[in-house]
Formats: structure tokens, sequence, C-alpha cells
């Protein structure tokens, strides 16, 4: 019921249901992958939405689009994937949400991986760990040192620059005693 009423509230132009979509969405995130975050970013992110959500709510479109975009890389739907992340991408950067940004551009480095567009994976993990390096998020720097150290293009064809990397993200998770690598 609330999604069928915020879509049509939404569709019209009617973002009151904002506080009420924040909670949806991290409740639904906190929970993964499952059908309730299927519906929620379904909604957040069907184009009738997305226009006035991106404008006006874009924290919580980022959010969603960011998640769609996991689900679709997840059930090998490349193109969809690509789609989503980079309309995340733009809202965030539009919204001046640096971290945000930088999430959804490791996503897209992630992705190009998987789909072997290495260099424009090597670029997307870049843009990242600048974001990263300049918030101070050292963890999130180094498990893009570590991304980045395990893209091909490094670790087969530059075997000591993977290693370089690779101890960048030792270094940081030694003192900031990150142990989930």
């Amino acid at each position: 019921a609330f999604l069928e009423e915020a879509y049509h509230r939404f569709a019209a132009g009617d973002d009151s249901l904002a506080g009420a979509w924040r909670e949806a969405l991290e409740t639904a995130t906190e929970e993964g992958v499952g059908t309730r975050i299927l519906q929620v970013t379904s909604v957040v992110t069907a184009p009738e939405n997305a226009g006035a959500l991106k404008r006006d709510l874009p924290e919580i479109f980022v959010k969603a689009a960011r998640w769609a975009g996991r689900i679709a890389m997840e059930q090998n739907r490349f193109a969809d994937a690509e789609s989503m992340l980079h309309a995340a991408s733009q809202a965030a950067r539009t919204a001046g949400d640096e971290r945000a940004e930088a999430e959804v551009l490791r996503a897209l480095g992630r992705l190009c991986d998987l789909t072997a567009k290495y260099d424009e994976a090597d670029r997307h993990l870049r843009a990242a760990l600048e974001i990263f390096r300049r918030s101070g998020s050292t963890n999130d720097e180094g498990h893009v040192l570590i991304a980045l150290a395990a893209l091909p293009t490094n670790f087969i064809d530059k075997p000591d620059k993977a290693r370089s990397l690779l101890r960048r993200a030792q270094n940081i998770h030694g003192r900031t005693g990150d142990r989930s690598c």
C-alpha cells in the first residue's frame, strides 16, 4: 500500500513522503538484496519519478539507483547496471555528495572489471580513490587500492604495480585495524 501510494504521489510531484521514503530505503538496504529492496528501488528509479527525485530528493535517488545498479550487476544485467550507476553518479555529482559519488564510482569500477573494460574500471576506481583520499575515508581507500591491484591490467600485466598497490592497502589497513580484507 505504501509503495503504491508513494509511487502515485511522487509521480504527481508530492514529496511529502520523503521521510518515510528515507526510512523505507534504509530498512530495505539493511535487509540486503531481496524483494523489498527491488520494490523500493523500482519505484524510486521509475522514469516518471526519477526526474523529480533527482532534483528534489537526490540522496534518495542516488541510494536507490546505486542499489538498483548493484542488483542488476549481480543478476548479470550489465547494461541496466551501467545505466543505473551512471544515473546515480550524475545525481550524486549534481547534489555535491562526494561520498555517494565515490561509492558509485567504486561500483562502476567493479562493473567495468566484470565486463572486461579494464581501462574504464581503472579510471572509475582511481576517481573513487581520490575522493576517498580527500575525504579521509582510509578504509575505503584501502579497499579501492585492492580492487585496483586485482584488475588484470595490473595483476597480470604489471605485477610490480599490483604489489605496490597491495602494500599501500596493507599499510592503511594495518593503521586502521581493518581486518575485512
